[in-house]
């Protein structure tokens, strides 16, 4: 999802999460503001799920046993790719942070970024193959 800044791209995010939640399905919400360092995403994503002793392929093998177990996909939202150390972080990391969940057809993945951002934060092939939605 792309929109300028202050059209509530957050707030639909966080609404969705909740809504998920209350209905019990699986849902995870990281925040772009978090992943602060340039290196790779999976470490940063673990530690703000405190489950930094994890492997990205652990978390991601857990996710879809609870998938499997809620008979619901689990829905991994990152809000706002372009704050913190987005711009240092997601062009060279994102198609690599999608592969490993592509591997599951349990997990979907939806992303945030501030339309100004977009191209400088995503990489050319997952803008030109993902589903885009702008608010």
């Amino acid at each position: 999802m792309n929109g300028t800044a202050g059209m509530g791209k957050t707030h639909l995010f966080c609404d969705l999460a909740l809504k998920r939640q209350k209905a019990g399905l699986p849902t995870v919400l990281l925040m772009g503001q978090r992943f602060v360092q340039p290196a790779e995403p999976w470490t940063q994503a673990l530690q703000q799920l405190d489950l930094a002793q994890w492997s990205a392929g652990d978390f991601v093998g857990a996710l879809e046993c609870v998938a499997q177990a809620a008979n619901a996909r689990v829905l991994v939202m990152i809000d706002a790719l372009n704050e913190g150390a987005g711009r240092a972080i997601w062009p060279d990391h994102m198609s690599a942070f999608l592969k490993l969940i592509a591997r599951s057809p349990w997990i979907a993945v939806a992303v945030s970024v501030r339309s100004s951002y977009e191209e400088l934060v995503l990489p050319a092939s997952v803008i030109a193959t993902a589903t885009r939605v702008t608010k």
